[in-house]
């Protein structure tokens, strides 16, 4: 089963049990995707996805690389509507590129699986004491997507 499969199933978890599903890389060549909750009985509800383990990673990425990912990117980015995005940026970790997105300040933070992504989902970001506004899915593409409220 693909990890974009699994990750949806957790998604779906986290909507049930009301909580912030949890994305983040898990080590040098893989992702990890949980959400913790519990259940009106009182019952603490655990589900995770892990993506299968990457190739190790290269030092160096090819630019026809580069470019079928950012082709891939702009397929879907092509209707985004350039008031509300401040910066769109391709990341290259080396294992894989993810697409980031800094919405405008003004766009109100209910609006933004709305206007970006159906089914991108608010994760749970604590630095510093505060919850940072950051939502998360895959791209049609494959591509991890990330938004943050500028």
């Amino acid at each position: 089963m693909s990890f974009a499969v699994q990750r949806r199933s957790v998604d779906l978890a986290a909507i049930r049990l009301g909580a912030l599903p949890d994305f983040h890389q898990a080590g040098p060549a893989f992702h990890k995707s949980s959400v913790i909750g519990i259940t009106p009985d009182g019952t603490q509800i655990t589900v995770f996805a892990i993506s299968d383990v990457a190739p190790a990673p290269s030092t160096r990425r090819t630019t026809s690389a580069k470019a079928s990912a950012l082709t891939a990117a702009r397929d879907w980015a092509g209707g985004l509507d350039d008031r509300l995005v401040e910066e769109f940026i391709l990341h290259d970790d080396l294992t894989e590129y993810h697409v980031q997105i800094i919405s405008s300040d003004n766009l109100d933070t209910d609006a933004i699986p709305v206007v970006f992504l159906d089914g991108l989902i608010q994760e749970r970001e604590i630095r510093g004491g505060q919850q940072k506004n950051r939502w998360s899915a895959l791209l049609p593409s494959g591509h991890h997507l990330r938004v943050f409220r500028g």
